[in-house]
């Protein structure tokens, strides 16, 4: 069945005064299968999404009806509002039209409205008497939610929490619930036979306890079924659990490698900040000593000077040398009053060199006494030190650019490993060690839990058979009986056939749930596939027994919930609606409000090319970071319309044209 929009109106509806025609157009005939609605937060994407809601199915989530009225139509005197839905279904013309006036209290405020019968007009005649009925069986209200939503609630469809209407609204999208009908259907068949063959053999007083047993044993067969339901129902719930657990014990598995690489983080740090501080050491003494080695030169010539001159005798030690051997000598030359060169030395020149003698004696005498009064460091101690200090400035030099780089380039490092400690420290903030031990401890008390499920199951399905086989050999034991009566051998066969035909559509029951299981897998991962960002990554997804969607990576494992980005959850989500709508005959409008909130520009770009493989009409209500210009190309060859809503906010109304 395919439903295609051809328009809406929308008379006083919200943000729309009067009445607001959005005309969708025929249906294409060149694959063009997207319509465009622009608009900025507040100027009525979102108001005609909870209108088509309405229209089809009473819905209005977070919102009383009295509060959907135009507040200046109100104002105007105008009570009236309406949605007016005209689509085709398979290619015949409907008109699905729900109204409703408001009750006004004494300031002229809505406090109430009274709804309108639906009416609902199919090829030009109006359906008289259960309409509403007639539109489940258009578009179920349970399966409304794979068809109109918004970006908000589109996360809902990722979650591994289904619960048991989500089922169901599935199953009917797939078209089972019909089948599981009919199967019920003949249960009760089956069962009003059975009553009307035990009536007639109750009426033999020799066949009484054949029915007392008949109808204990279905008594029997009956609690059975119930509990075994019900014991199911809470297996299920067990699995879901125990997986969730697991999935949480592997990821606090991670956490001894998460603390290992913290102490490793940690100790990386220590020792960058050791080296840089040997480094800041070593460039405070270069700084320090900088001025030293402007005076090395000098010091390097002194020291050459010196040891050139007298080696390794101190410069005291020579000095009295030299003076007492000057002294000696002119001792000598008074003593013989000749000169060195043989000349007889004049009274004058003998005056002058005694003199000179006493000047000498002064001079040691003096140099004598000051040694007396303090000690006087010998020229090779000087000598030693000055060594010492050339030394240690001839020493390697340290090279200062390299150590500024070295020391920077270390300070980047410890930025980049303490925001990996800080991100770290952070995720192991949510797994104290209490929280670590109980849900180890929790998981095994499940797992348990779920051991005494199956065996209770296992239990009551092997009662269930016995009681079964022994409902089968009393029917045989009554066709027996039935030879010689022939209303009851008419009845017999009658029941014979409405029971094996509850078994064959039990059986189909079962293998349309496994087909179209196959089939929605395929069709999700090949939506999913081609939209990821992570293909070499991720092999693709997979339904669990509660229809959660999950992703699946190379390796097989199951990617835990809480690792996916919000982004990653809405591809996931999206695949699953698309998988979903590739999998049924039931094509009604994709009607997406802001579907792109949380997605990059690589899973955007992928979701616009998967749009027009589906098989559906696609409504997108987006604003400009949702759907900006530059991806309006992309989308060119199946936009079928492109509209944009104007607002009016001084009139408190909005209007909408289209594009081009």
């Amino acid at each position: 069945m395919s439903i295609h929009f051809e328009q809406v109106v929308l008379e006083n509806w919200l943000v729309y005064r009067g009445r607001v025609t959005i005309d969708f157009g025929s249906l294409s005939t060149d694959n063009k299968n997207i319509i465009v609605i622009h608009g900025l937060n507040g100027y009525g994407k979102t108001s005609l999404l909870r209108g088509i809601r309405w229209a089809f199915h009473q819905y209005l989530p977070e919102k009383s009806l009295h509060e959907c009225f135009n507040t200046g139509a109100i104002r105007a005197g105008d009570r009236d509002l309406s949605v007016e839905v005209h689509f085709l279904v398979d290619s015949i013309p409907h008109q699905l039209i729900r109204r409703a006036k408001a009750h006004l209290d004494g300031s002229g405020e809505a406090i109430a409205a009274s709804e309108q019968p639906p009416e609902l007009i199919i090829d030009g005649r109006a359906l008289e008497g259960a309409v509403q009925d007639a539109v489940e069986q258009l578009l179920p209200r349970e399966c409304q939610q794979f068809f109109f939503f918004d970006g908000l609630e589109i996360e809902t469809y990722a979650s591994k929490q289904r619960p048991s209407e989500i089922r169901e609204a599935i199953e009917r999208v797939l078209g089972i619930p019909e089948v599981r009908n009919l199967r019920t259907d003949l249960g009760r068949v089956r069962e009003r036979w059975e009553e009307e063959r035990d009536r007639l053999l109750g009426k033999e007083e020799e066949h009484h306890s054949l029915v007392d047993e008949l109808k204990d044993l279905r008594i029997e067969e009956e609690g059975l079924q119930s509990g075994l339901e019900e014991e199911r129902e809470k297996r299920n719930a067990l699995k879901h659990l125990v997986n969730e657990l697991d999935k949480r014990s592997s990821a606090l598995e991670g956490i001894q490698a998460e603390r290992e690489r913290l102490q490793a983080l940690e100790r990386s740090r220590d020792l960058r900040e050791r080296t840089i501080n040997e480094k800041e050491e070593q460039l405070d003494t270069a700084m320090h000593n900088a001025a030293c080695h402007l005076l090395l030169p000098l010091l390097q010539k002194q020291s050459a000077r010196l040891q050139a001159k007298t080696g390794t005798r101190g410069y005291r030690e020579v000095q009295t040398a030299e003076l007492q051997a000057r002294k000696k000598m002119l001792e000598e030359i008074l003593e013989s009053m000749r000169c060195v060169c043989e000349r007889e030395v004049t009274t004058h020149v003998a005056t002058a060199f005694e003199n000179q003698v006493k000047d000498i004696d002064e001079i040691l005498t003096r140099a004598r006494q000051a040694d007396r009064n303090r000690g006087v460091e010998s020229f090779a101690v000087r000598q030693t030190t000055l060594a010492r200090i050339i030394g240690t400035l001839e020493a390697e030099p340290i090279d200062v650019p390299q150590a500024f780089q070295l020391k920077q380039k270390l300070e980047l490092e410890i930025q980049e490993i303490t925001q990996d400690i800080a991100t770290v420290e952070e995720k192991l903030s949510e797994y104290g060690e209490s929280e670590v031990r109980e849900v180890y401890q929790l998981r095994g008390e499940k797992k348990k839990e779920l051991e005494y499920a199956n065996t209770r199951i296992d239990e009551k399905e092997k009662r269930l058979r016995e009681v079964g086989e022994k409902i089968e050999r009393k029917n045989r034991e009554v066709n027996q009986l039935a030879l010689g009566n022939k209303e009851l051998t008419a009845l017999t066969q009658t029941l014979n056939l409405a029971m094996q035909a509850e078994k064959a559509v039990g059986a189909l029951v079962d293998t349309l749930l496994d087909e179209r299981r196959k089939t929605i897998v395929e069709n999700i991962n090949r939506v999913f596939r081609n939209v990821t960002n992570k293909p070499q990554e991720y092999d693709g997804v997979d339904l669990m027994d509660d229809w959660g969607v999950c992703v699946v990576t190379k390796n097989g494992t199951i990617v835990p919930d809480d690792a996916l980005s919000a982004g990653e959850k809405e591809v996931l989500a999206f695949s699953f609606i698309a998988g979903l709508n590739l999998s049924t005959d039931r094509a009604a409008p994709l009607l997406m409000d802001t579907p792109f909130g949380h997605l990059d520009n690589r899973h955007r770009r992928g979701l616009l090319e998967a749009l027009p493989t589906l098989p559906n009409q696609i409504i997108l209500l987006a604003t400009d970071r949702d759907l900006p210009d530059d991806d309006i190309p992309r989308l060119q060859s199946h936009l079928h319309r492109h509209f944009e809503l104007i607002r009016d906010q001084q009139a408190e109304k909005s209007n909408i044209q289209e594009v081009g």
